[in-house]
């Protein structure tokens, strides 16, 4: 799944006494072991995040009661979309011309350049604004990458 992101395997690396493989996800590093993140640092609009797991514990019996749902009472409802079911509103034309709307988006961004997004991007977002030139194609390569993973790319 990471390298269908972008993502590259980078080396492994020993984080609280065990082998971590660490992957570079779009300027991001993420270690693993067996597939369970154990630490993640993430640089995005010049703030660096660090997420580390203080302490694991593998392979240990947890009883099952840890595992037992409260006895709260079940309420079922029938109209959480103002009286339309899911399927009706998905089927709808509204939601069609919709969806639509967001695919044309999609081709459009996945069209343009670097430079054409940065001009788009800065004017209609102050935030983006005072990104530096390495942040924004960060995002711009973040982007272009969630698109090729919903064409199926």
């Amino acid at each position: 799944m990471l390298e269908t992101m972008g993502g590259k395997q980078l080396d492994k690396e020993k984080l609280m006494g065990y082998d971590c493989e660490v992957w570079d996800l779009n300027g991001s590093k993420q270690y693993f072991y067996e597939g369970i993140p154990l630490k993640s640092k993430i640089k995005l609009m010049g703030i660096t995040t660090i997420t580390e797991a203080t302490s694991v514990k593998f392979d240990t019996k947890v009883s099952d009661s840890k595992f037992k749902l409260p006895d709260f009472e079940v309420v079922e409802i029938e109209n959480m979309m103002g009286g339309e079911s899911i399927d009706k509103m998905m089927n709808s034309e509204e939601f069609q011309d919709d969806m639509e709307e967001v695919k044309e988006n999609m081709d459009a961004l996945s069209k343009m350049s670097f430079k054409e997004w940065k001009k788009i991007a800065q004017e209609n977002d102050p935030e983006m604004a005072g990104m530096s030139d390495e942040e924004l194609r960060q995002a711009y390569d973040m982007i272009q990458q969630m698109i090729k993973l919903r064409k199926g790319n």
